[in-house]
């Protein structure tokens, strides 16, 4: 059980950061600590967290630093410990009706796991008939911070006990009267068989158990948690100590003299930690001098100081100063209570310093005087229009060989920013990289050679679709009042120069049979020239010829059949699609191609049930296994979300998408929830990588990734009902501030391509092709806030 609202520790602990998030003993939560007991319990087999919507991103993060999986159940809004129980038991009664179930909370601190999984064995053994068996502390100090729980005599063939009595908090004296009658300290573990748990619900308790039974009933995925229906909402808020405890004959406990903490208040988190000779506890950047009997921590950006002081609590926060004398901590709840009274925004972590809206403002900037002037001079060759295929970190261009995909990229770029009317020269640059493209593709039919040198020489043989869809992308972006030459004419076309393929097949396999090509007259609009350049796509490397079915293939020696090319040629049909309809052309041939490519993404590239997306696969579109040279790539599942949620939007219209809509929208949710599992804990990015598990195999964040992260996550914003914006806008923001970290290099307009898991960036030269993401992300940004300007 993962909920609480956070004020008996604060200021560390707050409403959105409750004290189970907070390394309060050492360096690891309560949380990783309590994760850590579990999955090392005799017969193991589920772990499943029960919090609330807005702790979703703070549990996923956890359970990565643990490395370990879990169900996540979202309650809407808490509803007690009896609601959360209750879920617990349905869910797990519906993995397996047969199920025990260990509920524990996940903020107590209980040091020695060993001794913990002995108990909890014990325990196990005692609920097999039935009962609800919880774990009593057998107590050390008569408090009024515990409940307490009066156990029968021992009974000679087990060591659990029937439990008369469960008794809320009382005074310090009648806590003393308790302990001298053999009470015990009620821990709040409860172990149970699923169905006994719910047959007890049912019993006593119908007003929780039936509306949560509704709620659970009406469930949806939600990234990686299960979001739990409105229903759960109609549950009584009540403790399952009173709604079942207190009246069922079921219940029993385990007397047990475990080192158990619930870490309630400072003083108790100053006795867990260790101590000094003069017993003073600290953490973080602290000086004692001459203090005695003292708690102090804060972040190392603050230096704390006690002198000549005994028995005070110092707490140090980013916006808060607690100062309280550790024999009085219990008192600390007055505090909070008049914090609320008085609605002090310090009762909580402070929101960010930011909107969405003024961050997109700031990136804006940032592109528009910083990144697009630097690429305009140095990564530019205005003598050939040629484009650079890197920086250094200087902002000096490395002339080293140009990829096939730079060129329509980074023209894609500086059309986007005419189109946002950047007062640069961009249809000077349009202009001559337009041209240039065209000159290194006229020799190969329109097709863009994989490698240039530096004055736009082909320096290997082949080609892919993968380059040639950044062409389309570019023209997409393209005026159609900007007159093109084309890369040739149909009356003059040249042979293309063949690739030989194993076994003696050409790579245009079918070329003789497909006659001229429909290339438009040499001085043409953008849209001419990209049915131009798609004719001799669909021509040479589709295989439409051939009669191929599907007809999508890469033309690659290692593998014919490559999902990234496709994907981006799906990108570039959708960018062509909107551009027709906007200038009234005809949009045809773009949503024929990118209904071909949505069928094929349904019916084949997401794997099955799973739902993931390959990158190889076999020559009928089957997946290769997942191995360590073909891994998940998690940019691509946030890529193929937020073209299937562009996909849904433009395809409203077409009588073969009638009613589907919910369907794209579901398959995005799921591609965004199965990249989200590649979070780097620690640094907070998304790293490349995941293996056949959905665990991330590598440790290193690209930058790229971070990017097609938040395109995907503001798509998905949009179309979120109320439940579920809270989590998309949650990733929204984190990957604003991982983007933002790589943006900040000595010389502005450059960017870190690689981050450590420590956060640290890895210094190599800027790849010019990244250009290509910033701008498809502030792009979405833009449209995203201009929709929703409360953000």
């Amino acid at each position: 059980m993962c909920g609480g609202i956070g004020t008996r520790l604060w200021p560390l602990s707050r409403k959105s950061r409750p004290k189970q998030f907070v390394n309060l003993v050492g360096d690891t939560s309560l949380f990783q600590y309590t994760v850590a007991r579990l999955i090392g319990l005799n017969g193991f087999e589920r772990l499943v967290v029960i919090t609330g919507q807005t702790m979703q991103t703070w549990v996923s993060r956890q359970l990565a630093l643990n490395n370990a999986g879990a169900d996540i159940l979202l309650e809407p809004a808490g509803r007690d410990s009896a609601a959360a129980v209750a879920l617990a038991a349905i869910h797990i009664h519906t993995l397996d009706p047969d199920g025990v179930i260990v509920l524990v909370a996940s903020d107590h601190f209980i040091p020695d796991a060993a001794h913990f999984r002995e108990e909890i064995d014990k325990a196990v053994a005692g609920a097999a008939d039935g009962s609800i068996v919880t774990l009593g502390i057998r107590p050390t100090t008569a408090s009024d911070a515990y409940g307490y729980i009066q156990p029968a005599k021992a009974k000679a063939d087990t060591p659990v006990r029937t439990a008369l009595t469960f008794e809320e908090k009382p005074s310090v004296e009648t806590a003393a009267r308790y302990i001298n009658e053999g009470y015990l300290w009620n821990s709040g573990n409860f172990i149970a068989r699923a169905d006994a748990l719910i047959h007890q619900l049912q019993s006593h308790a119908p007003d929780v158990i039936e509306p949560v039974q509704a709620g659970y009933e009406a469930r949806s995925n939600l990234g990686n948690g299960i979001l739990i229906g409105d229903g759960f909402l109609g549950a009584k808020k009540t403790p399952i100590d009173k709604a079942v405890m207190e009246k069922t004959q079921a219940k029993s406990v385990l007397p047990t003299d475990l080192d158990w903490s619930d870490l309630g208040a400072w003083d108790a988190v100053h006795a867990v930690n260790s101590k000094d000779a003069a017993g003073n506890s600290y953490q973080g950047r602290v000086i004692l001098h001459e203090a005695k009997n003292c708690a102090a921590r804060g972040p190392e950006d603050k230096l704390i100081v006690l002198a000549g002081v005994e028995g005070l609590n110092v707490v140090a926060d980013e916006d808060v100063i607690l100062v309280t004398p550790l024999s009085q901590s219990n008192a600390l709840k007055n505090v909070t209570n008049r914090l609320a009274q008085e609605k002090r925004a310090e009762l909580d972590i402070p929101s960010a310093s930011a909107t969405v809206n003024e961050r997109t403002q700031n990136l804006l900037k940032w592109w528009q005087t910083a990144a697009l002037p630097l690429w305009f001079t140095n990564g530019f060759d205005h003598a050939t229009g040629l484009w650079r295929e890197s920086l250094d970190h200087s902002g000096n261009p490395t002339l080293k060989p140009v990829r096939g995909r730079v060129p329509g990229r980074q023209t894609y770029v500086f059309a986007q920013a005419g189109q946002d009317q950047w007062t640069g020269p961009w249809k000077i640059v349009l202009e001559r990289a337009l041209a240039s493209m065209a000159d290194a593709a006229r020799p190969y039919g329109g097709l863009m050679p994989n490698l240039l040198d530096a004055k736009g020489e082909p320096l290997q043989d082949g080609f892919n679709l993968y380059d040639q869809t950044f062409q389309l992308l570019a023209l997409a972006h393209t005026p159609q009042t900007m007159a093109l030459s084309q890369p040739m004419a149909v009356q003059s076309a040249p042979p293309l120069q063949l690739v030989a393929k194993p076994g003696g097949q050409s790579a245009f396999a079918g070329m003789e049979e497909a006659g001229t090509f429909a290339f438009a007259p040499a001085e043409s609009t953008a849209y001419d020239r990209a049915l131009g350049l798609l004719t001799t796509i669909e021509n040479n490397i589709f295989g439409k010829a051939t009669h191929a079915s599907p007809r999508l293939s890469e033309m690659d020696d290692s593998c014919p059949h490559r999902s990234n090319p496709v994907m981006h040629l799906f990108e570039a049909a959708l960018a062509w699609i909107e551009a027709s309809r906007q200038q009234k052309l005809d949009d045809r041939p773009w949503m024929a191609l990118a209904q071909e490519i949505a069928t094929l993404c349904e019916t084949k590239l997401m794997n099955g049930p799973r739902g993931h997306i390959s990158e190889l696969y076999d020559a009928k579109w089957n997946a290769l296994p997942i191995t360590d040279e073909n891994r998940i790539e998690t940019g691509h599942q946030f890529e193929w979300a937020w073209l299937l949620m562009k996909w849904q939007k433009l395809s409203s219209s077409n009588p073969a998408e009638s009613g589907r809509t919910n369907t794209w929208h579901e398959h995005a949710k799921r591609l965004f929830a199965i990249g989200a599992c590649g979070t780097e804990p620690r640094a907070l990015s998304m790293v490349n990588y995941l293996d056949a598990n959905y665990e991330r195999c590598v440790d290193k964040g690209r930058f790229w990734c971070q990017l097609e992260w938040l395109k995907a996550a503001l798509v998905l914003y949009e179309a979120a009902d109320e439940r579920e914006k809270t989590f998309f806008l949650s990733h929204i923001n984190l990957a604003l501030d991982v983007i933002e970290d790589f943006l900040n290099t000595p010389v502005q307009g450059l960017w870190y391509d690689k981050r450590k898991p420590d956060g640290t960036f890895v210094h190599e030269d800027v790849p010019a092709s990244t250009l290509y993401h910033i701008t498809s992300a502030l792009t979405q940004l833009r449209q995203t806030t201009a929709q929703h300007r409360n953000i």
